[in-house]
């Protein structure tokens, strides 16, 4: 367990799947998932996501990220693998997941949290992660460290193939993460954050 602020928890599983399982679950979700890159607005200019991005789920279900709504693509085979292993572990029933492809140690993730109003004030979210290990690093968010203050990285972990990670209680709220770039040859990633929206607020 980690705790990088007060009430900002993250639980590190590693090999929570097997390499064997872990391995048969990555080539699924690599063949499975549909996978799109999307052009997103930085600073009044148009770029490419510097990643592959799926949004799969519950029929009727859609989600506001990163300025951009998306509706849900049907569960698919290994998604609902996974989806079982995860909630025998986890205190939530998922109804939505966001898949990110890292094709290459270039494609990365920004600072932000998961945060969006029909997410809940304190959701929990489940990251699972198959391919490549990738650093997945933890600040206080903007509202958190108060003027004048930087933001220094709180939590630096390696995510390895077959890792989970949970983020609960107020880890949205106070910190934000990234997936950083990574220079050298680097090999292909799946991360999956599941996650419940609340279909009333959406």
């Amino acid at each position: 367990m980690h705790e990088p602020l007060p009430g900002a928890l993250f639980e590190h599983y590693p090999a929570f799947w097997g390499s064997q399982r872990a391995d048969a679950l990555f080539g699924s979700l690599k063949e499975e998932l549909s996978w799109r890159q999307r052009n997103i607005r930085l600073f009044g200019k148009i770029y490419l996501q510097p990643r592959l991005i799926a949004f799969h789920g519950d029929s009727n279900v859609s989600y506001t990220y990163s300025g951009q709504e998306w509706c849900t693509e049907n569960w698919t085979n290994a998604l609902l693998e996974v989806k079982r292993d995860i909630e025998s572990l986890a205190p939530e029933s998922f109804n939505t997941v966001l898949g990110n492809r890292y094709r290459s140690g270039q494609d990365s993730m920004g600072w932000h949290s998961d945060n969006e109003p029909e997410l809940g004030p304190e959701p929990l979210i489940v990251s699972a992660n198959f391919g490549e290990a990738r650093r997945f690093k933890v600040r206080a968010a903007r509202c958190a460290s108060g003027p004048g203050k930087g933001r220094p990285t709180l939590l630096d972990l390696q995510l390895g193939h077959g890792d989970l990670l949970l983020m609960r209680g107020r880890a949205q709220s106070l910190t934000e993460h990234s997936v950083p770039r990574s220079k050298g040859s680097v090999a292909e990633r799946v991360n999956l954050t599941f996650r419940r929206i609340r279909i009333e607020s959406a």
